[in-house]
């Protein structure tokens, strides 16, 4: 592997180590990483390559999702307190399985902030 500068932008290199990691394994795995990969760029470069990491919010269509899901689509987890919807996304030009995860512990806590 090869380091990237400390001065560099994580969003701005990631998708190029991760092309170059996949063509140096030669193993399909998955490969996860933080929200800064989520770049239309990095998804694009990334076709071929299975990645799983968070949709940051500055993405104005996660926000608009997350902000307009009905509480009736929420599926019950296994694990209690959290509840979930999965959406197929078109972004970037390639299709995506977004998971939107909630908190009832979370929600509560922000319902409080707002009152």
């Amino acid at each position: 592997m090869k380091s990237a500068s400390g001065n560099t932008v994580d969003s701005s290199y990631f998708g190029q180590i991760l092309v170059v990691y996949k063509k140096i394994i030669q193993v399909d795995r998955l490969l996860v990483a933080d929200c800064a990969l989520y770049t239309e760029k990095n998804i694009k470069l990334m076709s071929d390559i299975k990645w799983l990491c968070r949709v940051p919010l500055s993405i104005k269509e996660a926000k608009l999702l997350t902000s307009t899901l009905p509480d009736s689509e929420f599926i019950k987890s296994e694990l209690k307190q959290y509840s979930y919807v999965v959406r197929k996304i078109n972004y970037a030009g390639i299709e995506q399985r977004w998971l939107v995860v909630q908190s009832q512990e979370r929600r509560k806590s922000d319902l409080q902030k707002l009152s």
